[in-house]
């Protein structure tokens, strides 16, 4: 594309030229600049972002017009009459380009292009923005999210999302806005104006540009992992070492590229030419190597890890002996031998790169505990210990890969190229995008879902999800946003005294993003501002830190409008340091105090205001645990690159105005949350002198967050141990066990390479948080895989938790539970909701305060929320504060509509969570269900006269057990199910001839054989078989067939009274639709498209009429009528239908009087068959049948008039 032409021609010609490019031909007739201030007239703001405004020209409508044009007696507007269709029409997209002063931020784009969106009531407007950034002129694209919904703007309404494609160069153009900008092209074939609509919701969708980077990334992380190789000191897997320190590169090179967009790191290390000039064979063969060594090793350690005046090349040669000063240290730069250029000149590559600090840049190359280096990354010139990855890995061409092992695919064909190649193809932004503003680039938050993709493809508990779905753990950002917004308005509702009926309406107001005023008074905002600051935020299963992050972006929200100038925020942070400096200076260090006065004034002072917002919330107020080190990296890096956006380079400053990285060891810490520490019981005579000990640990903490060069940090890592071995002897002495003493001592936060297999947040964050956290919040692992000594010890530690079916995320729920202070807010599998979790149920639904739950099964992966998860999905929110009520709304996938319907509710938790119910949250059922429930109520329960047991559990003696042809006396007739050939129906089923061996000495134990072939009893009796799964379930009358696990066998409680005459009553009951309604709506209430598996509790709940033995016999004859026909396939529609009719009468006795349904009353005299006399049983059920059939019948217009009465059809689905 020709884009030269900003640079050339006036902004309305460039504009329109710019279309005619993308085959659209605009219609303006008004070429002239506009007045700015009467186009806007009462939107127009007079501030500085406005007043960059220079020209102004309306370019054009796209509407169905422009596809119709030809050239001759074409339509076109001039802006008035474009303003006047915009106030009529939705369908287009009103056009108007603004030639600036200076180059805008993200956020003045889109103030202006919500603005200019107010001039038109209907259709969307998008704005063309030309500036210049040197001496090039630069435009970018926004449209207002109004683009994508037809609704009209209102007075007061919510700021819409901005679309915004940003600084376009006009002739060095990024490779990543050149696809995009072609694939805007209106294509062949697209004749009208919703056609391109559609097309340019595609092209303009950060989601699908998200999914091909990540796609073409895994190509290239699972080419790469058999091309690289690390050092094996610590982990000897070598699928493990690769995937976890390729993760690690990954995140270190995305970083980089990131920071590269705020210019701290320069285009020439990425230069293939000069590369090729400065670097000794490289790229030559595949054995070339020097790229990674001395370009990013040195960039990672040498440059971005150490301060600028510091850096230099480690002197070659030597021991510890005879270069004692450098010798093992990793942040001077090596291998220069690897250079065709001098030491001085390889510096000089890095001299425009600041030190960050951070941590992130630490070379894992160290020490264990005899001193010897324990090699990670290999940085080093002892080849043994280098790190290998080739050249080619990060420039290497476009090639075609075999990688259908590893997605499961068959002769499919996959392409990769070079790191570094692959990432210039992408336009990056270092802002992540809100709620109100997207930018169509890679933001931060790619990160996170690299890390959750990629981490799963090396652990074993999720690898086979992994490769075949990938993505499946991470929380899409909207539902992270839903889940800040509502713990911080709980938080600030129990912890800000406002007395006022409108407080909430006014919180939610200040969260939101409309553009309002700050409407709280001075006294109420800095009550607001004392609460924030004070929040203490924990995600106990960070990952990659979705949402510390989704916390961070809300609170540096709320100060913005509660605190625009920083004014009390800042003196906050002072009053914060005068108290924290208080015992330094009554003892004459009045240094400190200087030294923390100073450093708040240079944060709020000399950096954007956002800068100290965000510094001093993760300093305050946020935490994360991953058990995944590696996770804990990437979540800090996140706030790194937050922390980055709000500086600005500034060539004359030390360290170029840039401030070093405070260090979040402390923040984020690698552990095992759901194990604590075995603590001995709490007495009164705790040494004191443990007190003093543990808040020179907080202290000396609080000074390592912001320690900034290698010898600072060394030197309090070396207190923080000592400390540490201090307070262990004073716990032993004071009753604690000493191998716990001895964990404590063991816990290094500095050290990245491991993790503590145990959690206490007194020694991991501090006093500050010994007594939990204000709001936890997260995604909490599900079904994460767990040893028996951990089921065991999770059994002992959370006993408010279910442990027969032991689930990782319900250990979370408990432990949240006692360590929360206001709320709680997790993502969660909707099977909290009704399956085995009555216990948990039972001990968090007092304080179960909202639920949002998700269909995603059956939903189209384009309007899923969680595209790659295989359930359903609620989250659930828990409040410090018992509810009598629960709120929750349903988002469901309506097919008619084409799009995601959310309906909400408001229920009285009495009514809707019953311990008859195992405490299910039932969020099917509404009034008109639980009236019926009422009437079932009055009925006796199975469970009190009946007993239902699984069938034979093969375990792994499948094939011992399970056979096709007899071969023994031993050798009985089996159910196997549908899958085996049975078939199986209501009433009647038949066996594919199958045979179990029924003995259980054939199962060998001591070959590690095992399997349950359960009580005789159950399958010689007679029984009523019920399928296990299926919607609807299906259940039979059967004598002596044995059957497999996927049936459920009812009988009576009390064997003597298990006879086929009572079963045959009971069967239709158990087959009709008021149990499958009850047992579908009651007993196992299971939303969304997929059903939930019967089980024995569940059928047991289901409520049958008692009716005198004389009474039973229509039904049991009924029943044998059925039998009979099915067994010589005879339809049984018209008898199927009856019984169920028979079966309403006894449930609903005065509806179906009143309704005219009555159907017992002519069954008195109905015959009974005759056993052995099959062929004169059917002539008597034919004559039955013609005689109940007949129009004239009473029964055959009973049936009709069933169908009239509304519990009838509200029980059968159609009401």
């Amino acid at each position: 594309m020709n884009l030269n032409i900003f640079n050339t021609a006036n902004l309305f010609e460039a504009a329109t030229n710019l279309f005619q490019q993308l085959n659209i031909k605009l219609n303006s007739n008004t070429a002239e600049p506009l007045p700015v201030k009467d186009l806007l007239k009462q939107h127009y703001k007079d501030n500085d972002t406005f007043k960059t405004i220079g020209k102004t020209y309306f370019i054009g409508i796209i509407d169905n017009t422009v596809f119709q044009a030809t050239g001759m007696f074409d339509i076109n507007y001039s802006y008035k009459e474009a303003l006047q269709q915009g106030d009529k029409n939705y369908d287009g997209l009103m056009l108007f380009a603004l030639e600036l002063s200076k180059q805008p931020t993200r956020t003045e784009i889109s103030d202006l292009t919500r603005t200019f969106n107010r001039i038109s009531q209907k259709m969307p407007v998008a704005l063309v923005l030309k500036y210049k950034t040197g001496d090039e002129a630069c435009f970018s694209i926004a449209i207002s999210e109004r683009f994508k919904f037809k609704q009209n703007w209102r007075q007061g309404e919510k700021a819409g999302k901005v679309i915004i494609l940003r600084d376009i160069h006009s002739v060095t153009t990024h490779a990543g806005h050149e696809r995009i900008l072609l694939d805007l092209v209106k294509p062949v074939g697209v004749n009208n104006y919703d056609q391109l609509h559609q097309h340019w919701l595609q092209v303009l969708d950060v989601n699908i540009l998200n999914k091909k980077f990540f796609q073409d990334l895994a190509n290239w992380y699972f080419w790469a992992m058999d091309n690289v190789s690390f050092p094996d000191d610590l982990e000897k897997k070598k699928d493990v070492r690769n995937a976890t320190n390729l993760i690690r590169l990954i995140t270190r090179v995305v970083f980089i590229w990131f920071i590269k967009e705020k210019s701290l790191v320069p285009n020439a290390l990425f230069n293939k030419s000069l590369l090729d000039k400065i670097l000794k064979d490289f790229n030559k063969n595949k054995k070339s190597q020097n790229y990674y060594h001395a370009i990013l090793q040195n960039l990672f350690f040498g440059t971005l890890n150490q301060k600028m005046d510091e850096r230099k090349f480690a002197k070659d040669g030597g021991n510890i002996k005879t270069n004692g000063e450098e010798y093992g240290v990793k942040n001077l730069f090596r291998y220069a031998d690897l250079f065709t250029i001098s030491e001085k000149e390889a510096m000089q590559l890095f001299k425009d790169v600041p030190f960050l600090n951070g941590g992130l840049f630490d070379c894992l190359d160290k020490p264990n505990e005899e001193g010897k280096i324990v090699y990670v990354d290999g940085f080093s010139r002892n080849t043994k210990k280098q790190a290998v990855v080739p050249d080619y890995i990060f420039f290497g061409e476009e090639r075609e890969v075999d990688l259908n092992d590893i997605f499961a695919t068959k002769n499919k064909k996959y392409k990769s190229r070079g790191l570094i190649n692959l990432l210039e193809s992408y336009k990056f932004t270092v802002a992540e995008n809100t709620p109100i503003e997207e930018e169509i680039a890679l933001d931060p938050e790619l990160l996170g879902k690299v890390f959750e993709n990629l981490l799963a493809s090396y652990n074993p508990e999720t690898q086979t999800t992994a490769r075949k779905q990938t993505g499946s753990f991470y929380t899409p950002r909207e539902i992270v946003n839903y889940m800040v917004d509502e713990s911080l308005l709980e938080y600030i509702k129990q912890n800000v005294k406002i007395d006022d009926s409108d407080f909430e309406t006014r919180l939610r107001e200040l969260i939101s993003y409309a553009e309002t005023p700050n409407p709280f008074d001075e006294a109420e905002t800095k009550a607001l501002i004392e609460a924030i600051n004070n929040c203490k935020i924990l995600d106990p299963a960070c990952g990659s830190g979705a949402y510390p992050m989704g916390i961070l972006h809300k609170m540096v929200h709320l100060l913005q409008k509660l605190d625009p100038e920083n004014k009390y925020w800042k003196a906050l942070q002072r009053q914060k340091a005068l108290e924290g400096t208080e015992t330094a200076f009554k003892i004459g260090d009045k240094e400190e105090r200087g030294k923390r006065l100073a450093e708040i004034n240079d944060v709020f002072e000399n950096n954007a205001s956002d800068y100290g917002r965000k510094l001093y919330l993760i300093e305050n107020c946020i935490y994360g645990i991953d058990i995944q080190p590696i996770a804990v990296q990437i979540s800090k890096l996140r706030f790194f690159i937050s922390l980055i956006i709000d500086q600005n380079k500034q060539a004359t400053k030390e360290n170029f105005g840039i401030r070093s990285l405070p260090n979040l060891e402390t923040k984020f810490v690698a552990a095992n949350t759901l194990i604590g520490l075995d603590k001995p019981a709490q007495t009164l005579l705790r040494n004191p002198e443990i007190e003093v000990k543990e808040n020179q640990l907080k202290e000396l903490r609080h000074k390592y967050f912001t320690a900034n060069t290698r010898k600072e940090k060394l030197n309090y890592q070396t207190q923080d141990k000592k400390l540490r071995l201090e307070i262990a002897k004073m716990l032993e002495s004071d009753g604690w066990q000493t191998a716990v003493a001895k964990q404590i001592v063991a816990f290094d936060p500095y050290d990245q390479n491991k993790f503590a297999n145990w959690f206490e947040a007194e020694w991991m964050f501090g006093s500050d948080v010994d007594e939990g956290f204000d709001i936890i919040i997260g995604n909490p692992p599900w079904g994460a895989k767990l040893l028996a000594e951990e089921k065991e010890l999770f059994k002992k530690t959370y006993p408010k938790i279910d442990s027969s079916t032991p689930n990782t995320f319900s250990y979370f729920v408990g432990w949240a539970f006692k360590n929360y202070r206001s709320v709680a807010s997790f993502v969660l599998p909707d099977s909290i909701l009704i399956k085995d979790f009555a216990k948990t149920r039972d001990y968090i639904k007092d304080f179960v305060s909202e639920i949002i739950w998700y269909e995603n099964t059956g939903t189209p992966e384009q309007h899923k929320q969680f595209i790659y998860v295989d359930h359903d999905v609620c989250v659930i929110n828990i409040f410090k504060r018992k509810s009598l009520e629960l709120k929750y709304s349903l988002n469901r996938f309506d097919r008619n509509e084409n799009k995601l319907v959310e309906l909400k509710y408001n229920q009285a938790k009495l009514k809707i969570i019953l311990e008859e119910f195992e405490f299910a949250f039932n969020l099917i059922a509404q009034e008109k269900d639980f009236n019926l429930l009422s009437k079932f109520s009055k009925f006796d329960k199975l469970d009190d006269f009946m007993q239902c047991h699984e069938g034979i559990h093969t375990g792994n003696s499948r094939e011992i057990l399970f056979l096709e042809k007899p071969k023994n006396k031993f050798c009985k007739p089996l159910f196997y199910g549908g899958g085996a050939g049975d078939i199986i129906q209501n009433y009647y089923s038949k066996t594919a001839g199958w045979y179990v061996d029924y003995r259980s000495d054939i199962i060998d134990k001591s070959k590690g054989y095992y399997a349950s072939l359960r009580d005789e009893r159950i399958f010689k009796n007679p029984k009523i078989y019920i399928t296990r799964t299926g919607n609807p379930f299906k259940a039979f009358y059967d004598e002596s067939t044995y059957a497999s696990n996927n049936f459920f066998s009812l009988q009576h409680i009390d064997y003597s009274k298990n006879n086929p005459i009572f079963l045959k009553f009971i069967l239709p009951f158990i087959i009709s639709k008021p149990a499958q309604y009850f047992i579908r709506t009651f007993a196992a209430p299971r939303l969304g498209s997929t059903f939930i598996e019967t089980k024995i509790f569940h059928l047991l709940k289901f409520r049958i009429p008692k009716i005198e033995a004389s009474e039973q016999l229509p039904f049991t004859s009924i029943v044998d009528y059925i039998v009979l026909q099915k067994s010589v396939d005879i339809d049984t529609t018209f008898l199927e239908r009856l019984v169920d009719a028979m079966v309403y009468e006894l449930y609903l006795p005065a509806e179906i009087k009143l309704g005219g349904a009555e159907v017992l009353k002519h069954l008195g005299n109905i015959p009974e068959l005759i056993e052995g006399q099959d062929e004169k049983n059917l002539k008597t059920i034919e004559k039955v049948y013609k005689e109940l059939s007949d129009p004239k019948h009473p029964i055959s217009a009973a049936l009709l008039k069933l169908l009239t009465i509304e519990e009838v059809n509200i029980i059968e689905g159609r009401k």
